[in-house]
């Protein structure tokens, strides 16, 4: 009879102790799954709002770098950006803005190529600093670089510091291209002294940037002044 009655009874204040603390261990997780779930919506939140915050920026940038119309304010801002002034002293690299006459001193077939070869460099031919140094003066990257001198010169002077008179005469003594209709031949390293032959500089010959003939262009230079193919002065004229 005692055993049908605790059976009736139930389980004792223990076990209802127990069931009650088990029952809250289970809400508290419960409330805390749920506050961790609220946490990381809110920072999925976050997220969202930090990656469409990138995106305009991104856009912004994207736009600010998109192609201008001719003209606009964009370009010429760029253009004046990328601009840089030349600063020019007797060491400085020539060949950076230079290309062309760069190109020739890797050129055997070219004067200045040969030059180089022998240890020269451009300021050894290129000796007018005063001049160099006024030429370059406002000048930028974005101004064209001139083919040919006009302002300096490369001098007879300069090129007779290294090659001596002498040896040029007897190069040349035997050669028969300035020759006039007359049979009278004249060596092209000892022109008379005259004043037509005052501004005749080596270089009109003997380009040092270009594969050049100075064979062939000797006499093309006597003809650009003598006119009737005579060298003998008055001679041509009544």
């Amino acid at each position: 009879m005692e055993h049908l009655r605790n059976r009736c009874v139930g389980p004792d204040r223990g076990q209802q102790r127990r069931g009650r603390g088990a029952v809250g261990k289970q809400r508290e997780l419960i409330v805390r799954k749920g506050a961790t779930m609220r946490a990381n919506r809110m920072r999925l939140r976050r997220s969202v709002l930090v990656l469409g915050v990138v995106a305009l920026i991104g856009g912004a940038s994207v736009a600010g770098c998109a192609p201008q119309q001719p003209g606009s304010s964009g370009e010429k801002n760029a253009a004046a950006a990328e601009a840089v002034s030349v600063s020019w002293s007797p060491t400085v690299d020539c060949m950076v803005c230079h290309v062309d006459q760069a190109s020739s001193m890797d050129d055997a077939t070219c004067l200045a190529g040969a030059h180089v070869s022998e240890g020269l460099t451009c300021s050894s031919c290129h000796g007018d600093d005063a001049g160099l140094a006024s030429v370059h003066e406002g000048v930028t990257t974005d101004d064209k670089t001139p083919k040919r001198l006009k302002t300096t010169k490369v001098t007879n002077d300069g090129c007779l510091s290294c090659h001596e008179k002498g040896d040029l005469l007897s190069r040349a003594a035997d050669y028969i291209g300035c020759t006039d209709e007359d049979g009278l031949t004249v060596n092209p390293h000892d022109l008379p002294d005259t004043p037509g032959h005052v501004d005749v500089r080596c270089v009109d010959c003997h380009r040092a940037h270009e594969r050049s003939d100075p064979l062939g262009a000797a006499p093309e230079l006597c003809l650009g002044c003598h006119h009737y193919d005579k060298y003998e002065c008055y001679t041509c004229h009544e």
